[in-house]
């Protein structure tokens, strides 16, 4: 299994590479409830690609993206 060292406050810390569909299995086999990636590649970790805002809108009617943004809707659970 791939892995990455990360620099953290006070030393390192290892990730998963989730680079093959067995290590996609393994982490799923792990019982993970949600998948917290890294936004940036193994080559440049201080420099990320990807940037992920969480509004939690009621509806995806109600926070229509920008034109031209790429975006997509993910549903997650909400406490009553």
């Amino acid at each position: 299994m791939t892995s990455v060292e990360v620099k953290k406050q006070g030393g390192t810390l290892r990730h998963v590479v989730c680079d093959k569909a067995a290590t996609l299995l393994y982490l799923a086999n792990q019982a993970c409830i949600e998948f917290h990636v890294f936004l940036s590649r193994v080559d440049s970790l201080e420099c990320p690609d990807q940037i992920v805002v969480d509004f939690d809108p009621e509806s995806a009617d109600d926070f229509p993206p920008p034109a031209g943004v790429p975006s997509g809707c993910g549903t997650c659970s909400k406490a009553s």
